[in-house]
């Protein structure tokens, strides 16, 4: 009894375990992509939202009320 990769023969038992190699890699590099622009993009929010939070502090109305 033969297996699958027995009736591509050679060449072609070569060409799948390339394909899905590059299968692979090119799967691995697109999540490692993706999360390294989350991860920059989610931090750049924060850092803005922190910033514009700071700015906005000194003009909101409960800054310049005293406290008791």
């Amino acid at each position: 009894m033969r297996g699958p990769w027995e009736r591509l023969g050679l060449r072609g038992t070569v060409t799948a375990f390339f394909a899905l190699g590059a299968l692979l890699v090119s799967a691995l590099l697109a999540i490692g992509t993706y999360l390294a622009a989350r991860h920059y993009l989610i931090e750049r929010r924060q850092q803005t939202a922190l910033r514009q939070a700071f700015a906005d502090a000194p003009t909101s109305p409960t800054a310049s009320s005293p406290r008791e």
